[in-house]
C-alpha cells in the first residue's frame, strides 16, 4: 500500500462519522490516523551487510513499515481554532516520536528505531468553509508530513548470513 491524503481522509470520516461526543471523537481520530499510517505506509531502504567471507549483500534494498504507533488524542478545550491545531499537532507529532519502524521484509532481523527526530507537524486548515475541506486539508499535511521524514538512523540486524557492519545497515530512503 501507500499512504494517500484521500485515504486518510476517508478513514477518518468514517471513524468519526456519527459521534457527538468530543472524547469520543478524539479516541475514534486518533486510532483511525494511527491504523491507517501502520496500514498503509511502507518505508523504503537501502541496506549494506557482510558475511564472514567476507562478501557483500548482493541485495541493496528492503522494505518495512511503521510497526508501533499509538495516537492517544484528548479534547483540548481550546477557545480558539489556531489553539486546537496546535494541541492536535502537537498531541500527534508526540505520537509519532514514539513510534518505530522497521524492516519487515522476509528475511531479516534488525531492531526497531524510534521515530524520535521527526520534526513538528504544522497543521493548516483554517478558511476552510466545508467539513471535506477541512478533512482534506488535515490529512494532506499528516501524509506529506510522514512522506518527507527520513529518519536519521540505521537499523543494525542481519539479512540471512550477511549482517551490518559497524556504522552501517539499513537507512531509510523514503517513505511512500
Amino acid at each position: 500500500m501507500t499512504l494517500s491524503a484521500s485515504g486518510l481522509k476517508d478513514a477518518i470520516k468514517a471513524a468519526v462519522l456519527n459521534i457527538t461526543s468530543a472524547a469520543t471523537a478524539n479516541t475514534a481520530l486518533g486510532n483511525a490516523i494511527a491504523t491507517y499510517i501502520k496500514t498503509n505506509a511502507v518505508i523504503n531502504f537501502t541496506w549494506n551487510g557482510i558475511d564472514s567471507n567476507p562478501a557483500t549483500d548482493p541485495v541493496t534494498v528492503c522494505t518495512g513499515a511503521i510497526t508501533t504507533l499509538t495516537i492517544t488524542l484528548t479534547p483540548s478545550n481550546a477557545t480558539s481554532a489556531s489553539t486546537a491545531m496546535s494541541s492536535l499537532s502537537s498531541s500527534i507529532t508526540t505520537a509519532v516520536k514514539a513510534g518505530l519502524y522497521n524492516v519487515t521484509q522476509a528475511g531479516w532481523t534488525t531492531v526497531a528505531q524510534l521515530m524520535s527526530d521527526i520534526s513538528a507537524l504544522s497543521i493548516s486548515v483554517s478558511n476552510k468553509t466545508t467539513q471535506d475541506e477541512a478533512l482534506t486539508s488535515l490529512a494532506t499535511d499528516i501524509i506529506n508530513w510522514i512522506k518527507a521524514y527520513v529518519p536519521a538512523g540505521k537499523l543494525l540486524g542481519s539479512h540471512g548470513a550477511f549482517a551490518a557492519p559497524p556504522g552501517t545497515g539499513a537507512t531509510v530512503t523514503g517513505i511512500t
